[in-house]
C-alpha cells in the first residue's frame, strides 16, 4: 500500500487495481499475493469486497479477475470473456425466475384492493420479461454462448468451385 508520511494514498482496492492492470492474461495470483498488495488478510470479509471493487475498475479496462477457489484469482483470458458474460446472464435469469416465484406465491387474498391491482399488473409484466429473457437467452446460446452451447457451422470455402469439384468427385 502506498503511504506518504504514514497516510494511505489509495484505498486498498485501488492499489490492487493499479497492480493488476499489468498482470498477464491467464496468470493466476495467489490470495497471499493479493492480500499483501492490499495489506488486508484474506480471512477478512473486506478482502473479497475490495477485490470486487478492484474488478469494477479493471473490467472497463479489459482486465477481469475470476476467483480460483482455494488458490487466488485468475486474470481472465480475452477468449473467455463471452463465457464469463454468459455466466452473469444465467445468474440474472436465476434471479428473475426467483422473483417470479416470489411474486406468484404472494398471499394475494390478504392484500388491499389497491395492492392486488398493482400486484396483478406487476405479475403480468414480470412474466412477460421472464419469457422474453428466456427466449433471448436461448437465442444467445446458439449465437455467442460458451462453446458448450455453440452450434458448429460449416467452414467457409475459399473457392466456390470447391463445392462443385467435391460434389463431382
Amino acid at each position: 500500500m502506498k503511504e506518504k508520511n504514514g497516510l494511505k494514498l489509495y484505498p486498498e482496492w485501488r492499489e490492487l487495481a493499479e497492480v493488476a492492470e499489468i498482470w498477464e492474461y491467464g496468470s493466476v495470483h495467489k490470495h497471499s499475493e493479493i492480500a499483501e498488495i492490499m495489506g488486508i488478510p484474506q480471512q477478512e470479509t473486506k478482502y473479497y469486497q475490495y477485490v470486487s471493487r478492484a474488478n469494477e475498475i479493471l473490467t472497463p479496462k479489459g482486465k477481469l479477475l475470476q476467483i480460483v477457489v482455494g488458490t487466488g484469482y485468475l486474470v481472465v483470458h480475452p477468449d473467455d470473456y463471452i463465457d464469463r458474460s454468459f455466466d452473469q446472464v444465467k445468474k440474472s435469469m436465476d434471479h428473475l425466475l426467483r422473483a417470479v416465484t416470489i411474486s406468484q406465491s404472494a398471499p394475494v387474498e390478504l392484500m388491499s384492493l389497491e395492492r392486488r391491482i398493482e400486484h396483478e399488473a406487476y405479475n403480468v409484466n414480470l412474466a412477460a420479461k421472464a419469457a422474453l429473457t428466456m427466449r433471448e437467452l436461448d437465442s444467445k446460446k446458439r449465437i455467442a454462448a460458451p462453446s458448450r452451447y455453440r452450434i458448429e457451422t460449416r467452414p467457409k470455402l475459399e473457392n466456390k468451385n470447391e463445392v462443385t469439384e467435391n460434389a463431382n468427385g
